[in-house]
């Protein structure tokens, strides 16, 4: 399973990428913050505003090309 979470960078969202990530059905989680970090394992950080509409088409075209599991 593919996952996408926005607001990746700290607090609730960091959290819920780790949790994401630990699952064993979960193939990768895409990180959209503001100030994403380094890619670890299965986690794919982007930045992101999600202010900006340019950026989120970007995310969004992450998530269309992306095979299905």
């Amino acid at each position: 399973m593919l996952a996408c979470v926005f607001g990746a960078g700290g607090g609730i969202g960091a959290a819920l990428v780790e949790a994401l990530a630990a699952r064993p059905d979960v193939t990768r989680v895409i990180a959209a913050s503001r100030s994403p970090g380094e890619a670890d394992g299965k986690v794919v950080p982007v930045a992101c505003d999600v202010t900006d509409e340019a950026a989120v088409a970007r995310v969004a075209g992450l998530l269309a090309d992306s095979p299905p599991d």
